[in-house]
């Protein structure tokens, strides 16, 4: 890897230091050292590094020597298959030559080539449905497998999810509103001191948008992802920005909020539970807001975004449904969504201060989405501080995380540009409201003092529970086999990827 030049002069090379990477238990990731005699199928084997494979001694990818021994150190299931040739259908002279006339006035030797011609059509697109999805397996498998190679390349190893702050009975995080973590300078010396002396690893996802950047703990966990983006993106971010922009419109005129995580507009949708409130409720805004809000997510663009990730938290909707089978009248964002709760930051610069979202589930992730008119290389990065990660987000950029128990913020963007953000996110509380039975924990010990105990006592079991729902990146394409196979999976609280 090329050393980088920072601003100051200096040059960095992520392997000068020694990179934790070096260190990491490939055995924890359960990579099967060998393929199985019976595998057949590319998708359901998974990712094997060859015997011989040695990280430091790649061969020179700029020329065909080399590009033919990295092909042959390849495990056969990676290497693309030949194209097969499409056959031409399309009637000849010869096939028509014993063809008797249709009628009188015809030659012999001549007939109508509207049936055959439609017979190739036919034919040819059977042909290019064939190739296509032949691609799309192919394409699927080299992504699961670029998933697990990233895993390595982002690995952390003196991080532990399960080690994380949390709240004693194991639901909420701990609040933190980033007193240590807040620095001073520009952009430029904030990066540059996170960097340089905080030991942060800088990861970049506007390199490569077609593929998942996960992020693993020191056990193999992975804890956060940066999705890739699916097909059609850009159109879906084109109707985003400007729902966005009729939302700015209609609640310009009114007071904003007041914001703790920084100054912009930030107004939430759906349902919650905590901070004083004695039963799950919707959140209250005024009658114009309410209206913007409701228009904004029934936009079906806004409402694609929710579906690109929902289906994957099984047991987000039942928490859901569980709560709205006590308390009909409480919706959520979206229609049938698995977040019951979202926020939209918008304004001109939506640049968060460091903070936790400590009253989020603790065991599980949220969503983030953040796009704008801005230089992402420049400002604008999602730090994530007790990870000890800078990460770029491109525009347009989905990230998946569990922001209760990390401390984020963004670095500053320019005066001129502009951000804004959209995210999901389930209150822990409202898993404490289904566990006592649908009543607050005041009312729970005044009727039932000992269930209420013992409850309290298993807190540190529940938060083990929780964390355990945090897979290896084998597991979780293990979990994208069986979701594609049509079989049912554990629901569990992990950070798996949509398909694309």
């Amino acid at each position: 890897m090329e050393p980088r030049k920072l601003r100051s002069g200096k040059t960095y090379s992520l392997w000068a230091l020694g990179h934790p990477t070096l260190d990491l238990n490939l055995g924890k990731l359960n990579i099967k050292d060998e393929p199985s005699d019976d595998d057949t199928d590319d998708l359901d084997k998974p990712f094997v590094l060859p015997e011989n494979y040695v990280a430091s001694s790649l061969p020179d990818l700029d020329t065909a020597q080399g590009l033919a021994a990295l092909q042959a150190r390849l495990p056969a299931q990676l290497l693309p298959s030949p194209p097969t040739p499409t056959p031409n259908l399309s009637p000849t002279e010869e096939d028509c030559e014993d063809v008797p006339p249709v009628d009188g006035n015809r030659n012999i030797g001549t007939i109508s080539s509207t049936p055959l011609g439609l017979q190739a059509k036919r034919a040819r697109e059977r042909q290019r449905k064939k190739e296509k999805l032949d691609g799309a397996a192919g394409h699927e498998a080299l992504r699961r497998t670029k998933f697990i190679q990233r895993s390595l390349c982002v690995a952390h190893s003196d991080f532990l999810v399960l080690g994380a702050l949390h709240s004693r009975e194991g639901y909420l995080g701990v609040p933190d509103r980033g007193g240590e973590w807040a620095g001073e300078g520009s952009t430029s010396q904030r990066y540059a001191f996170l960097r340089e002396v905080g030991g942060y690893l800088d990861i970049d996802t506007t390199l490569e948008a077609s593929v998942d950047y996960p992020f693993v703990d020191q056990e193999g966990k992975v804890w956060a992802v940066a999705l890739a983006e699916p097909l059609n993106w850009e159109k879906r971010r084109a109707g985003i920005r400007q729902a966005k922009e009729r939302l700015a419109c209609r609640v310009a005129e009114l007071k904003p909020p007041e914001n703790r995580r920084g100054d912009f507009r930030s107004y939430q949708h759906g349902f919650s539970f905590g901070n004083g409130r004695t039963e799950p409720m919707n959140f209250v805004n005024r009658p114009t807001v309410q209206a913007a809000l409701e228009e904004f997510y029934q936009d079906p663009d806004v409402v694609g975004l929710f579906h690109y990730v929902e289906d994957h938290h099984v047991d987000y909707r039942e928490a859901i449904s569980a709560v709205q089978a006590i308390h009909p009248n409480i919706r959520t964002p979206i229609s049938n969504g698995s977040f019951p709760a979202s926020t939209i930051n918008t304004g001109e610069s939506v640049v968060c201060k460091p903070h936790r979202d400590a009253s989020n589930d603790a065991a599980g992730i949220c969503l983030d989405y953040v796009d704008g008119d801005y230089d992402v290389h420049q400002g604008g990065h999602l730090i994530l501080h007790e990870a000890r990660r800078i990460v770029k987000l491109r525009l347009g950029g989905i990230i998946l995380f569990p922001s209760a128990i990390i401390t984020h913020e963004n670095l500053p963007i320019c005066p001129d540009e502009t951000r804004f953000s959209i995210t999901g996110y389930i209150a822990g509380g409202l898993r404490r409201y289904l566990a006592a039975g649908g009543k607050t924990l005041t009312e729970w010990r005044r009727a039932d003092p000992l269930a209420a105990a013992t409850h309290d006592q298993q807190g540190q079991g529940r938060w083990i529970s929780g964390c355990a729902g945090f897979k290896t990146p084998t597991e979780l394409v293990e979990y994208w086999k069986s979701r594609s196979a049509g079989t049912p999976a554990e629901p569990s609280a992990e950070t798996p990827v949509p398909e694309t």
